[in-house]
């Protein structure tokens, strides 16, 4: 099941603090890829799909920095 645009960065900013600096779906429109601008200044390479909220990879440096845990506020 595709997960559109909207709903892939409100994930993605519930797991990660910054902001997006890109979207676009993959080739087959199932995989949303994600740029995504760290408070460090990191760019997080993040590639998502539905239903739901499932990270399929996430790569770059400052994930754990960036990183929102269960109980933290953004």
């Amino acid at each position: 099941m595709p997960l559109g645009p909207a709903a892939a960065l409100e994930c993605v900013a519930a797991r990660y603090r910054g902001e997006a600096l890109r979207i676009r779906d993959d080739d087959d429109g199932l995989v949303q890829e994600v740029r995504w601008l760290t408070p460090a200044g990191n760019v997080l390479q993040i590639e998502m799909t539905g239903p739901g909220c499932r990270f399929l990879e996430v790569e770059g440096v400052g994930q754990s920095e960036a990183r929102i845990l269960p109980g933290q506020t953004r």
